[in-house]
């Protein structure tokens, strides 16, 4: 009876049958978002995709037979008619690195006066950069810390980075002329070099919600400009259902079923501690179900920090 209740709790934590909505859901975003952004080289690259293909696709204006959107119609990314709600602001944020983060010989040091070198926190440039800001001595673009940004660490295909860096938001308030807002951000980033070769990553962040499946995705997309030139470029997506975040009346019954399952998982495990500690770690791990019992437990507990670690 106890083994059919456990069955039955763990099937409605992991939410029922298995669907494709996730994976569709997933498959349609990359479609949208991702797919033109692999095919960016060069900083040039970014800023005609973020100008030809974010932008519109993130904040259109109108549907697909060419009629203005309502103001109910504002803010659904990815053109009507689509299931997508913008949430919260889109911003972009540059990594960078400071001036002589690398050695030059010193044959070649009358032609390479500077040297950037790879990202790292120590190298981490953080000077305030491009325009001399209205009334001020420093550049328009000022370093703000992890904390400010609301960022953790984040590892991409070519590094670790740090969440502090340069942060810009753009314009996203649901509004017929948010797109039009959008692209002058991005022109006027463009106009100031916002890239350059002091420039490790890029990234651009935005959440979107589907109401009918009550499933949120977390997007971020990454542009790393390593010391070896080129770029790399990847969508990082993740998904869970939004009342983990904003419980419903049913969601607390959900997370109350599993926090039960949790529970019940670190009570088997300290038994099974107290058990491995009265026969000996030699004799406990020479039997199978020892091994299985823990390889069980390891998969169980990363699992959930994957799952909590997205929120």
């Amino acid at each position: 009876a106890f083994l059919i209740m456990f069955t039955a709790v763990a099937f409605n934590v992991q939410g029922g049958p298995t669907n494709s909505e996730p994976y569709l859901m997933s498959s349609n975003l990359r479609h949208k978002w991702e797919e033109p952004f692999l095919r960016v080289t060069d900083a040039a690259g970014w800023f005609d995709y973020m100008e030809n293909t974010f932008v519109p696709t993130t904040f259109p204006t109108a549907w697909y037979n060419g009629e203005p959107f309502t103001s109910d119609d504002m803010g659904w990314p990815g053109g009507h008619p689509e299931m997508y709600r913008l949430i919260g602001e889109v911003s972009t944020r540059q990594v960078r690195v400071g001036e002589g983060t690398c050695q030059v010989s010193s044959t070649l040091a009358s032609l390479i006066p500077i040297c950037y070198g790879a990202y790292s926190t120590n190298n981490e440039g953080m000077l305030a950069f491009g325009p001399v800001a209205e009334g001020g001595e420093e550049g328009r673009y000022k370093w703000t810390s992890a904390e400010a940004n609301g960022e953790n660490s984040f590892t991409a295909q070519a590094g670790t980075y740090y969440g502090g860096g340069f942060r810009m938001s753009i314009p996203s308030s649901p509004s017929n002329i948010t797109q039009e807002q959008a692209l002058l951000r991005v022109k006027q980033l463009r106009d100031t070099r916002w890239i350059d070769r002091q420039t490790r990553a890029v990234f651009v962040d935005f959440a979107l919600y589907n109401p009918a499946t009550d499933m949120l995705a977390i997007v971020k997309l990454a542009a790393e400009f390593p010391p070896s030139g080129g770029v790399l470029t990847r969508a990082y997506l993740r998904q869970f259902r939004a009342q983990q975040l904003w419980p419903r009346a049913e969601g607390t019954a959900h997370i109350v079923l599993e926090t039960f399952l949790l529970l019940f998982i670190l009570g088997y495990a300290v038994s099974e501690l107290r058990l491995a500690y009265r026969m000996g770690v030699t004799l406990y791990f020479g039997r199978f179900w020892g091994v299985y019992d823990w390889i069980n437990f390891l998969l169980f507990f990363v699992s959930y920090g994957f799952r909590y670690h997205s929120l």
